[in-house]
């Protein structure tokens, strides 16, 4: 009985084309149809609420992410890194309640990443890493450098000329002795410690 299937695994093929609508699949709880060629866009359809996995990674999906409230209630896990999606990032994830992972890391996602994400789903991990988005005001608070003093500065320099006359290289040499690792660490901290110096 096609109604009683609970997992759509068809991953790591060469299919091409759309992907099917798998709404007759009442009992659907993961679909994993990563590493194959589908096309066509990201779209929730009803009956499907009780689907927990859509990992679609590796294709060639393109368009945004548009959900309705209600149709994905069960969904937890998102994972569409390395596709063709672009467009903005529309706050309709936030009508998927129970979703804790989100990764749409290597596509051409633009815009102000929505901040308020992270209010409405607090338990959500996401990698959005390798798109174009730009900060938010809120993060650019958190994120803007902080302002150095000149003997900040001069601290800093002067660990780093020490470390690049050691011959240091990052990450360490498997062969460099533990002493010379522990120098060149107590140095870096000196270096990154005057940044606590106020201006």
């Amino acid at each position: 009985n096609m109604k009683k299937i609970s997992r759509f695994l068809i991953q790591d093929n060469v299919f091409t084309g759309v992907l099917p609508s798998l709404r007759n699949l009442p009992s659907l709880r993961e679909i994993d149809g990563r590493s194959n060629r589908f096309t066509g866009v990201v779209a929730s359809q009803k009956g499907m609420g009780q689907l927990e996995y859509i990992i679609l990674n590796k294709n060639l999906l393109t368009g945004g992410l548009e959900f309705g409230p209600g149709e994905l209630g069960s969904l937890k896990h998102l994972l569409l890194q390395e596709n063709m999606l672009h467009g903005t990032l529309s706050h309709s994830l936030s009508f998927l309640p129970s979703l804790r992972t989100l990764n749409i890391s290597h596509n051409a996602f633009f815009g102000t990443f929505p901040t308020s994400l992270k209010n409405s789903l607090p338990n959500l991990t996401i990698d959005a890493t390798h798109n174009f988005f730009t900060v938010s005001e809120v993060f650019e608070e958190r994120c803007a450098p902080p302002s150095l003093s000149p003997l900040s500065t001069l601290a800093l320099l002067l660990s780093w000329v020490w470390l690049v006359g050691r011959g240091c290289q990052w990450p360490f040499n498997r062969k460099q002795s533990l002493a010379l690792m522990m120098r060149q660490a107590f140095f870096c901290l000196i270096g990154w410690a005057c940044l606590l110096v106020p201006s």
